[in-house]
């Protein structure tokens, strides 16, 4: 008896066999997914592995309810595919006398912190290590491995010592918190990339961080946005068009990668900041804020720029009816006189609900002043 999709997948929730049977019954799925994202630094057979376990994770979500397995599957094999890729490219190398380097400075790094309980010094570090081997390495060579962060030490440097202020301290802190591990510092393509995504509308720009996982943002499926994302317009959008407008994205984001399509600076529309008033009977919220983003972006909807910002974003997702008017365009010079005139007419309305009202940027203003 052949199974559909839908029946293997509930069946699989409890019984690995019928998980085993799914996954090849759509190996073909996964080949096509994997071939269209032919991602740098990533072979297939990479990005069908990976494929196959965001395949295989899928299944612990799907709801038949909700629609085809094949649909929500695909959503889960893409975002697999893209993180894989999106770490690839935060991958560099050494060269293998630099590994070498590295080794020796953690090597005596750990021995200094150990037995003298003081943290090296970059010239203390670079004097022992030319002292205790027949290479010789520049102060820059030192200084270089040193800045290189944003990975971890292995466990076997966790080792105990006490700092000039008295406070027990381990090998990551006594090396000033920085790592020597290369292989996940993040080179000029990410940044690329992110600059790339940065200058797409609001909309997309929310969409592709979302997915691939940048601006803060982990990769997410599809299915999860559903009717929380805002259009340019300002309407909720299902997350089937969020998947069609991706393709398109990404097509764009691979001929900037690629340096056929050259980024142009972003330039602000109008020289006057929109403050804007975010009220929610939902969630008893009233949002004030005059964000740069608002103004840079004032040809679109406000709900399609608001939802980048991470506080009034969550606002609108759980209430995508909520209310959003413009108080007042103003300077920049009467910009702090124009939250404070907002603030005090957004707690008017907080009062009628039991709410509250949030305006982080004049509350900063306050207290830098």
């Amino acid at each position: 008896m052949k199974y559909t999709n839908e029946e293997l997948a509930v069946m699989a929730k409890t019984d690995k066999i019928y998980a085993d049977i799914l996954i090849r019954q759509n190996m073909k799925l996964v080949y096509t997914i994997a071939h269209q994202y032919k991602l740098p630094g990533v072979e297939l057979e990479d990005r069908i592995q990976d494929g196959l376990m965001g395949m295989y994770e899928s299944i612990k979500s799907y709801d038949p309810a909700k629609g085809m397995f094949s649909t929500h599957t695909s959503n889960w094999i893409r975002a697999y595919i893209i993180r894989a890729g999106n770490d690839q490219a935060n991958r560099i190398r050494l060269p293998t006398h630099m590994v070498e380097l590295r080794v020796r400075l953690l090597n005596i790094a750990t021995r200094i912190a150990k037995t003298e309980g003081v943290m090296a010094t970059v010239e203390r570090l670079h004097k022992e290590v030319n002292a205790t081997g027949a290479r010789q390495y520049s102060l820059e060579d030192v200084k270089h491995i040193l800045a290189i962060n944003e990975s971890t030490i292995p466990s076997s440097l966790d080792t105990s010592a006490t700092n000039s202020d008295g406070d027990e301290v381990n090998a990551h802190e006594l090396l000033g918190g920085r790592t020597l591990e290369a292989d996940l510092i993040r080179d000029e393509r990410m940044i690329k990339l992110t600059e790339a995504v940065n200058h797409l509308d609001p909309t997309s720009r929310y969409i592709a961080s979302k997915v691939i996982g940048l601006n803060g943002y982990t990769p997410t499926a599809y299915r999860s946005m559903d009717h929380k994302i805002f259009d340019t317009n300002g309407n909720t959008i299902p997350f089937t068009t969020a998947n069609v407008m991706f393709g398109n994205i990404q097509d764009y984001l691979t001929e900037v990668m690629a340096g056929n399509i050259q980024l142009r600076k972003k330039r602000r529309v109008s020289d006057l900041r929109d403050v804007v008033v975010v009220m929610s009977t939902v969630t008893k919220k009233v949002f004030v804020t005059a964000n740069i983003e608002l103004t840079m972006n004032n040809q679109y909807n406000y709900k399609a720029t608001l939802q980048l910002l991470p506080e009034v974003g969550d606002i609108l997702r759980q209430d995508p009816s909520c209310t959003v008017v413009c108080f007042k365009k103003v300077s920049e010079a009467d910009l702090l006189g124009a939250l404070e005139m907002a603030v005090e007419q957004a707690a008017d309305i907080a009062d009628s609900m039991d709410g509250e009202v949030l305006c982080p940027e004049y509350m900063s203003a306050l207290e830098a002043a």
